[in-house]
């Protein structure tokens, strides 16, 4: 049976992908590795690239900070199938505020435990539609190792991709309040998708998939 790798997002919890049903295929997750000190995205991608060197033409999808790792290792491996799902392509997707954060260093400052803390605010943001998803997400965030959490978002913030692989397919909502529409041009856009649509509109990711393989 061929191999679909997943790459979920910050808190690379594979429950993310719970809902996804692309039965004709193996899941794998892909594991996260202990990031170096002051390690850049683009290299700790290629480090990732050992969990896929058994597939010459690897089927990926990648969910937010997964899609940017997703990205950079389509860079890597031209004749992969890459999927991102409610994630950026270069860092001109990434909000410009996001990006002066960055440049201030504003990031160092902020204790992560911040980040960790579940609220309704960050339901809203992450367009949460129901309890279970709500219980899901703090679980999600509680259980993220801080460590590898405060290097993830720096890595977002400073992140400087200017280049498209043709190997990637954008899937994107127009209702996504962390990274919003009006920064991006993905090539699939699905109507009233949040940040947490591969939960909540599994069933329309999964066909999009599946009709694109």
């Amino acid at each position: 049976m061929k191999k679909v790798f997943l790459i979920g997002g910050l808190g690379a919890d594979e429950r993310v992908f719970q809902h996804i049903a692309l039965s004709c295929f193996e899941h794998v997750f892909v594991q996260w590795l202990s990031p170096f000190q002051n390690e850049h995205l683009a290299a700790y991608a290629k480090r990732l690239l050992s969990q896929f060197i058994v597939e010459n033409e690897p089927i990926i999808v990648g969910v937010s900070f997964g899609g940017m790792l997703a990205t950079e290792i389509a860079k890597l491996k031209p004749k992969a199938k890459v999927f991102i799902v409610s994630s950026a392509k270069t860092f001109k997707e990434i909000p410009v505020y996001f990006r002066i954060l960055g440049y201030l260093n504003i990031l160092k400052l902020i204790p992560i435990q911040f980040f960790k803390h579940h609220t309704k605010i960050t339901d809203w943001f992450f367009g949460v539609k129901h309890k279970e998803e709500s219980l899901l997400l703090a679980s999600i965030l509680k259980k993220t190792d801080g460590r590898f959490l405060k290097w993830a978002l720096t890595q977002i913030v400073h992140w400087k991709n200017t280049v498209v692989p043709s190997n990637v397919v954008h899937i994107h909502g127009d209702k996504d309040r962390i990274l919003p529409i009006k920064y991006l041009h993905p090539t699939l856009l699905i109507a009233g998708g949040g940040h947490l649509m591969i939960l909540n509109k599994a069933s329309e990711i999964s066909n999009i998939i599946e009709h694109q393989i």
